[in-house]
């Protein structure tokens, strides 16, 4: 209640527009990445990921990509967990089934500038929450001495 006369002035339209536009910043990707863009209006069920890589060094320019087959469902840039100081990847999936679609990850290393697939997989389920900052869904990066890179000529 107010003890004096006032008057409640609502703010325009017009700025309540500039200031939804300036949330909306718009991401651009590296350029190995640019196709990982989602548009989250073409699906009509999402949930949330929560992951972070465990076996080797990222930084700050790194991002995670969330597949269907080919088609990105989702993308998340490292991000600081502050109540451990861990670095975390929060992704937003995107599907229009309620389930039953088998989720892959990349990963996208800046320092190397190079993509790494990832052997884990989730179902999607519609309003799924897997993981969360302090109990991440975790993504091993295989060791290469498991997995010759090159062969011998007239192997």
């Amino acid at each position: 209640s107010v003890s004096y006369e006032s008057d409640l002035i609502y703010p325009s339209a017009y700025g309540l527009s500039r200031s939804v536009l300036s949330l909306n910043k718009e991401r651009v990707l590296p350029t190995s990445i640019a196709n990982w863009d989602v548009n989250p209006h073409a699906y009509e069920f999402n949930g949330t990921v929560t992951l972070s890589i465990e076996n080797t060094e990222d930084s700050n320019e790194d991002y995670v990509g969330v597949f269907v087959g080919n088609e990105c469902r989702g993308i998340a840039k490292r991000m600081l967990f502050p109540i451990d100081d861990s670095y975390i990847y929060s992704l937003m999936v995107y599907s229009n089934l309620t389930g039953g679609e088998e989720l892959s990850f990349k990963y996208y290393n800046s320092v190397e500038d190079e993509i790494v697939d990832y052997d884990e997989n989730l179902d999607f389920r519609a309003n799924m929450i897997e993981g969360n900052g302090l109990n991440t869904f975790g993504l091993q990066v295989t060791d290469a001495f498991d997995h010759p890179v090159f062969s011998s000529p007239g192997d």
